[in-house]
């Protein structure tokens, strides 16, 4: 566990200029909304990390909370665990109304995702690229970001019924170095390069040891400057220099 001093000196000693703050995928509605709350007090000192706040999908009170929070200043809601709160991605009367707020309040949505195949690891689940695919067709006309390159679902962006669906799909890179060989870089600039969002899960894996990961991949100047930084600052509405501004 750290506390946001700690991301923020990390942040300084590998040369991050702004960062993404997510909360967990917690079972409890109340617990979402008390470390919330909780997150957003510890962060108004650091005005270079975004928030993203936590739901439960299927509780009536879900679209509220986006709401409440989407006024308190947060930029998106995440992360999302199909398996660690016990929902159905797939299920359309369960995911709607969390689509619907992100909709309503200009929210971006990110949701854990997971490798068919492959070894095994502590939070490899089954929100897996079929399942994810059908999440996307219900949720087509919102920002959406794929943890983990989307279990590889972006190398399914080759067929071109799933490049049509994932046009406002965004794949992050977190804990890139437990999952692939540093060429997926290269690849999934081929594939999507505005589409790309540098990740690292810190703190699972500090963010010094993703860059260096990233560091022997063979890109060129401006794919490393859209994977580090102009994909991300667009999508979350932020500028060189720029922070968010809490209510």
């Amino acid at each position: 566990m750290i506390t946001a001093d700690d991301l923020a000196q990390a942040m300084t000693r590998d040369g991050i200029a702004a960062a993404v703050a997510l909360n967990f995928g917690w079972r409890d509605p109340g617990l979402c909304r008390a470390t919330n709350d909780s997150i957003l007090e510890a962060l108004r000192p650091h005005r270079q990390i975004v928030p993203f706040c936590a739901v439960v999908p299927g509780d009536p009170g879900a679209a509220q909370e986006i709401e409440r929070c989407a006024a308190l200043g947060f930029r998106g809601v995440g992360e999302l665990n199909a398996d660690g709160q016990g929902f159905d991605i797939t299920d359309e009367p369960t995911m709607r109304p969390i689509v619907e707020a992100c909709r309503a309040y200009g929210m971006i949505l990110l949701v854990h995702a997971s490798e068919p195949v492959g070894h095994g690891y502590a939070g490899k689940g089954a929100a897996t690229p079929e399942k994810l695919v059908r999440f996307l067709a219900i949720a087509r006309d919102v920002p959406i970001i794929l943890a983990h390159w989307g279990g590889g679902l972006l190398f399914y962006e080759l067929m071109l019924e799933i490049e049509a669906l994932t046009q406002n799909t965004y794949y992050d890179t977190a804990a890139t170095p437990y999952l692939y060989a540093a060429q997926v870089y290269e690849i999934g600039s081929r594939l999507c390069a505005s589409r790309l969002l540098f990740g690292s899960d810190y703190p699972l894996m500090p963010q010094r040891r993703a860059l260096k990961h990233l560091g022997k991949a063979q890109l060129s100047a401006a794919e490393r400057r859209a994977l580090l930084w102009e994909n991300g600052a667009q999508l979350l509405g932020l500028a060189r220099g720029k922070t968010w501004d809490p209510l």
